[in-house]
């Protein structure tokens, strides 16, 4: 299972004017759901996955917020968890696999919606 946020663990001075464009410039969760278009939802979702993967921090994000982001993800893209995991599985791995399977049972779009709630949340919080 690789992890779409590789980067979260960066710091960089400039993030925090790009952090502040994502953030000032309205939630994009909320102008996703006021059109009520799932084209837009979609949109939205995969400009934020874009750019919450090159984001570069202030400080680095707790790894239960990482996962967060991780879970949320992995249902909008490939749906429910497996049943079980490989037992060669590493800690990180199993971690993973258990938060995907917390967010299991969601929809793409409810996947998606709380997707960027999460990513507008850590925006504002690192």
């Amino acid at each position: 299972m690789e992890y779409i946020h590789k980067n979260l663990g960066h710091t960089n001075d400039s993030s925090h004017e790009t952090k502040n464009k994502m953030v000032s410039g309205g939630s994009s969760v909320s102008s996703a759901q006021s059109s009520g278009s799932s084209s837009s939802l979609t949109a939205a979702f995969r400009e934020k996955v874009r750019f919450m993967q090159t984001w570069k921090p202030g400080s680095v994000p707790s790894n239960r917020d990482k996962r967060e982001l991780y879970a949320s993800h992995r249902v909008a893209v490939s749906g429910d968890a497996p049943a079980t995991i490989p037992a060669s599985a590493n800690a990180a791995e199993r971690a993973k696999y258990q938060a995907w399977t917390n967010k299991s049972g969601k929809s793409q779009k409810e996947s998606m919606r709380l997707y960027l709630q999460e990513a507008d949340r850590q925006l504002r919080v690192y």
